[in-house]
This record gives structure tokens, sequence and C-alpha cells, in this order.
């Protein structure tokens, strides 16, 4: 495979045989399509429309952390964080009356894989698993000291936001998580512009796999394409991908999370419209139709 692969102008980033996955940069237009043919390949394809750009995956940013008084709240209780009567959120599902039992378990890790986490907020510090955190931007597991935080970005701190409302610890300050006792850990797929591509999401799930998290919480779906179909066969190879790396981490213990997006999709229509793909290119409108929903769902999921 590696011959075939350097035959067709391509050079490996990372394998991971254990899921049968490989990441490969090339600059041939045609390198998918001769590496198809290749036997054993069951799949490949372009994870992005845009050309690869050299980029800084160490740029971290901070987190600007509010005060009691930088929002509206009535007065905290006893045993309560400052913010906490303003989160109304703990009430709506009851987390505050699962609090008087529990606030969870300091054996569980709940890993974030998104925009980035910044641990040293004040509200995460306490909580924060460094050993289960890393930089998956780029495909491959960057382990360098802090290499999980946010960058600077429009958008960066979703993952830090996210953090919080999962485990932001019950500390005396700021807020309070949904399960402060838990630990909470990044893996940072998002990059500088914010794109989250194949390869790191399948990185971030291997790498989940092999660390022991047990819960991954996923907030995004997968750029460029908001639908990735099977019936074609660039998108076949990023659903086989991402569908493998899960998987994976699921037969490992793992259980992952996600979102079911903001867009009010109606996946019960016979078709919908996609505006905004590729997102990363020249976007249009791109209809996806579907003879039943139990096709559609199987045959074209929003990742």
């Amino acid at each position: 495979m590696k011959k075939a692969i350097a035959a067709a102008g391509g050079t490996i980033t990372v394998a991971y045989d254990q899921i049968g996955v490989v990441v490969v940069h090339s600059s041939n237009p045609d390198f998918a399509r001769t590496i198809r043919k290749v036997p054993g390949v069951q799949s490949a394809g372009a994870t992005r429309t845009a050309p690869l750009a050299v980029q800084s995956t160490t740029e971290v940013g901070t987190t600007k952390v509010l005060s009691a008084d930088d929002v509206a709240i009535t007065q905290a209780a006893d045993g309560q964080d400052p913010l906490e009567p303003s989160q109304w959120d703990l009430r709506a599902i009851e987390a505050d009356k699962a609090h008087e039992k529990t606030l969870g378990s300091r054996d569980v890790t709940v890993a974030v894989i998104d925009t980035g986490v910044d641990d040293t907020h004040p509200d995460l510090d306490p909580n924060f698993d460094r050993a289960a955190s890393v930089n998956c931007v780029s495909g491959k597991p960057d382990t360098a000291d802090a290499a999980w935080r946010p960058g600077t970005s429009p958008g960066s701190a979703h993952g830090t936001h996210v953090a919080g409302e999962i485990a932001a610890a019950k500390n005396g300050s700021g807020m309070t998580g949904v399960a402060p006792g838990v630990k909470v850990a990044g893996i940072k797929v998002a990059d500088p512009e914010g794109y989250v591509y194949t390869e790191a999401a399948v990185c971030g799930f291997v790498w989940a796999a092999e660390h022991h998290v047990n819960v991954t919480n996923n907030s995004y779906y997968l750029d460029p394409w908001n639908f990735n179909c099977p019936d074609d066969v660039d998108r076949k190879a990023l659903v086989d991908a991402v569908t493998r790396a899960s998987r994976y981490a699921e037969r490992k213990g793992t259980v992952n999370v996600a979102a079911a997006g903001n867009e009010r999709n109606d996946l019960d229509a016979d078709s919908l419209t996609d505006p905004a793909s590729p997102d990363d290119g020249t976007p249009g409108d791109r209809v996806i139709a579907h003879t039943s929903a139990l096709t559609y769902r199987r045959s074209c999921p929003a990742w």
C-alpha cells in the first residue's frame, strides 16, 4: 500500500492501522481516483475542496472569565457558585437535584472534541485531564503542552464553553457544570479557520479510544460538506473513515454523544436543500433527495 500511495503521488501523514484508515497529502488531482483502483482499497476521497494550507496549530488564546457582576443574577445561596442562580438549564433538567446525590465520578473523563479547551480557566482547571487532551487538527496527534487550547479566531471559544457546560467545577467561583465532579479533556479538531475536517475527527475518536475516555461530546459537522452522501465516491470515504473511528472508540468502551444540529432540517421530507456546501470553496444549493427517511438516514448522515 505504501508503494501504491507513493506511486500515485501521495505522502502518508499518519496511518491508523487499527481501523484501516490512512491520511495522505497529495497534489495529484487524480490521486483518489488512482488509489481507488488498488486492490484492498475500499474507498478514497478528498476531505476538502480548498488547497491544503500551511497552518500553525499551536496558536492559543485565552477565555474571558465572567464574574457575578457581569450578569444579572439573584443572590447565590449557600453551596452555590456565584453564577449558578442564573443557570436555568440546570433546574430545567433537574441537575441541581442530582447534585444533592452526586456531582459525578472522578473516574469519568468526558472529552470535548471541538475547537479546543482553555484549561487555564478557573472553572475548568480543577477538573481538566491533560493526559487525555490533544491537538488533532492535522489528523496526527500533537501532544505538545497546551496544544489542545483554542486559538484566537471567532468561534474558537466554543469548545471551552461546551466543557464548562459539562464539567465546570463547583468551587465557589463562576458557574457550575452539569457534572461538576467529572474530569474533562480537550481534543482540538477545528483549524484556525474553524473548519473540522475528516482526518481531525478520525484522530480525535482514535485518541479517545486509546486514552480511556469514557464519553466524547461532538458539536460540529465535518467540513466542507454539511451532508456526506455515500453515493458520492469521494464522500463515501469520509463516511467510512469516521464510522470506523467512532465505532472503534465505542468498542473500547467510549460513549459518543453528538449534537443534532441547529438548522431544523426535516429528515422526513422527500428532499432538502443544502445551501452552504462546500463551505471552504464556492457553496451552492445542493438538493439531497431520498426515497424514505430510513434510506436517507442510512445513506446520507450529517456528521
